[in-house]
């Protein structure tokens, strides 16, 4: 699962790099703002685009999967469209720390690659952040199935 979120936002970010930047989280998009001047006006336009595709994104995954999801308890196809918590041992704020954590981490890395003063990732960057999302999900991936993304569990 970490393997395949982890490619699938390399190619996203390959995708829409050079449109918007690969802008496909609020939170980054939030941390560009605070981080790298990124305006508000931006910030507001990006956030609208990524919960409109996230929510078309779940709604393509649920007409592929009608006939599986239809046959099967709502509680069994529930994390097709939303992460939640793995355990009834994991408590919210556990899950809160490890979204934080997460993110911050994912944010970390892509500061740092876009960083001119840094090593520049040129055209490696969407890979970086693709396998950095790849080991933040193997690392911290099941108290809650690592979101770090609002869009991602809000919209669908």
């Amino acid at each position: 699962m970490s393997l395949g979120w982890g490619l699938g936002l390399t190619f996203g970010i390959f995708v829409s790099g050079g449109v918007s930047g690969g802008h496909l989280n609020p939170a980054v998009s939030l941390a560009m703002v605070i981080f790298r001047g990124l305006s508000w006006a931006d910030f507001v336009v990006y956030s609208i685009a990524q919960f409109a595709g996230a929510f078309v994104g779940a709604l393509i995954v649920y007409i592929i999967n009608y006939s599986s999801i239809h046959n099967l308890a709502a509680d069994a196809t529930i994390g097709i469209f939303v992460t939640g918590l793995q355990t009834s041992e994991v408590t919210k704020s556990a899950a809160f720390a490890v979204e934080f954590l997460g993110t911050a981490l994912l944010v970390l890395v892509i500061l740092s690659t876009s960083d001119k003063g840094n090593t520049p990732a040129g055209n490696t960057q969407p890979l970086i952040i693709g396998l950095a999302l790849t080991a933040i999900g193997t690392s911290f991936g099941y108290q809650t199935g690592f979101a770090l993304n609002p869009a991602r569990d809000l919209a669908p």
